[in-house]
């Protein structure tokens, strides 16, 4: 039986969509990658969105999640999803608990300071974690709480 090229293109676009959360720009990307018809590009996108297959919705709070599971901070996290075309009002919703965030911020500073570097100098596990997008006042905080019960 032979398919047609937009057909096996089709098949395979369905396949990437399926096997995690994507957004509307990654397919977009893998498309234009493909070599893919403008056209039949913005097809797809209106009956996978239909179908929800594409839902940037799903996808933001997928990767909210998946970042925060990885102690990321809130920052970080919303500049993925801008990179990652998800328009900045869309995840607000996600990041209204703050307390999750000191606590990500709590775990990272447990097992970084495990570290040689860190444990030596805590101004290096300070800038690292200001690196990471968490704030500066933030850092303070989490860091003397942290020697606080440690002591």
């Amino acid at each position: 039986k032979h398919i047609s090229a937009d057909g096996r293109l089709r098949l395979r676009a369905m396949h990437w969509v399926l096997t995690r959360p994507r957004s509307i720009r990654a397919f977009r990307d893998y498309m234009f990658r493909k070599s893919a018809d403008p056209g039949l590009t913005e097809k797809l996108i209106g009956e996978f969105e239909s179908k929800k297959y594409l839902d940037e919705q799903a996808f933001a709070k997928w990767l909210v999640d998946l970042r925060r599971r990885g102690n990321k901070s809130d920052r970080a996290i919303k500049a993925e999803l801008t990179k990652k075309g998800i328009k900045t009002d869309l995840p607000q919703q996600f990041f209204d608990n703050q307390n999750d965030e000191i606590d990500r911020l709590s775990n990272l500073i447990r097992k970084k300071i495990q570290i040689g570097r860190y444990k030596a100098d805590p101004q290096k596990l300070v800038a690292y974690l200001c690196r990471q997008g968490f704030s500066y006042e933030s850092t303070k905080i989490a860091l003397e709480n942290y020697q606080k019960a440690k002591n």
